[in-house]
């Protein structure tokens, strides 16, 4: 039988892991280095932030602090530009592109050349143009997936997850998300593999200490069988004072990350115990515009009605019904940002009143 931490053994455990994975998020941002090596023979490990006539303007860490400075380009031999690399890799002269410049401009068009420390975009506009590697943010391959009618459709950037429950496609490994529900729910994920993915979550409630706000563990697993159907699974682990709870699920997605439909099941496990009957989950999104998709998600389980004291048998007797949530809403995004705004409603014998539309939900899910 599995066996849940103890109360002060799971709130160490989960400070600790949500310390590594928020950690290990911010890493995954920072990882990507240029190298500059100079007439003496030094190599410079930094990045390239700009460059003009005379200069290289770098930026590196050293004993945990930022350093932003210059070296005149008279004194390098050669430069390594870990993007340039990056695009020979994974770039070619076929495709058409969308081309990120980190001043906010974009372009559209054919990589007509890389070179050592620029490449050259042939548009229909402007005709070629040359841009240096640190004027570059950013390059996506505009491929029939995500073009429709001609025009360029930005791929949905939360696929992975409904307003709250898992599906089961995977995020990419490197990629990852932070997810800020009603501002005072918190949670962050990253993809250790295309597999494999670990999350975390933490209340941020004003004047409760920190022994009282909730934690999360979210560990998740997920593999394609074939272009359309995915299945994975996962383990929520949930601490809260002294109560701990898990449910262990498994999913199945039917779909792409644009139009897709999840099954889901699994079962709530409390003092050792895993409940009975299983929580049922099934959800969806579909892409209805440039920037906008549907989006519900809805759950059937048995719920706590009533609880009564048996005075011949002497113990507590527990009453439970079955109850169905509710949700449907929009999803509006951008290249990272998506914004979930919703209505839910629970329909059980002891409702007494039901909300139309619903109760209002909102989420920000920010992706890197």
């Amino acid at each position: 039988m599995y066996l849940l931490p103890t109360h002060h053994n799971y709130e160490l455990f989960s400070m600790k892991l949500l310390q590594v994975l928020f950690l290990t998020c911010l890493s995954a941002l920072l990882i990507a280095q240029d190298k500059i090596i100079t007439y003496k023979g030094d190599t410079i490990a930094c990045t390239i932030e700009r460059s003009d006539s005379s200069n290289y303007y770098i930026r590196y860490k050293k004993d945990a602090h930022t350093i932003h400075t210059s070296i005149e380009k008279e004194k390098v031999i050669h430069i390594y530009y870990n993007k340039i690399e990056e695009l020979k890799r994974e770039y070619d002269t076929i495709n058409r592109y969308i081309v990120y410049l980190k001043d906010g401009s974009i372009l559209y068009g054919e990589i007509a050349g890389i070179d050592s420390n620029f490449i050259r975009v042939e548009t229909a506009s402007l005709g070629i143009v040359k841009i240096y590697v640190y004027e570059l943010d950013e390059i996506k391959n505009l491929n029939r997936q995500g073009t429709k009618k001609g025009n360029y459709w930005l791929p949905n950037p939360h696929a992975t997850r409904h307003f709250f429950g898992p599906t089961a496609i995977n995020m990419k490994k490197g990629e990852g998300y932070i997810q800020d529900i009603y501002v005072f729910l918190v949670s962050a994920n990253y993809a250790l593999t295309d597999n494999i993915s670990i999350g975390g979550a933490i209340t941020i409630m004003p004047g409760a200490d920190i022994r009282e706000q909730l934690f999360m563990l979210t560990p998740k697993i997920g593999f394609p069988l074939g272009d359309k159907f995915h299945v994975g699974g996962g383990f929520l682990l949930v601490h809260v004072t002294d109560w701990n709870i898990g449910i262990l699920y498994a999913t199945g997605t039917y779909g792409g990350i644009e139009k897709n439909l999840t099954l889901g099941f699994g079962y709530g496990m409390y003092d050792d115990d895993f409940a009975k009957p299983p929580i049922i989950m099934v959800g969806g999104m579909y892409r209805i515009s440039k920037r906008m998709s549907l989006v519900t998600e809805n759950w059937a389980l048995k719920t706590r009605w009533r609880d009564e004291y048996n005075f011949f048998t002497n113990q507590e007797e527990y009453h439970y019904e079955n109850s169905l949530a509710v949700s449907y809403g929009l999803r509006f995004f951008g290249e990272q940002l998506s914004v979930d705004f919703a209505f839910m409603n629970l329909f059980s014998r002891s409702s007494e009143v039901l909300f139309f539309p619903g109760i209002p939900y909102l989420d920000f899910v920010f992706k890197f």
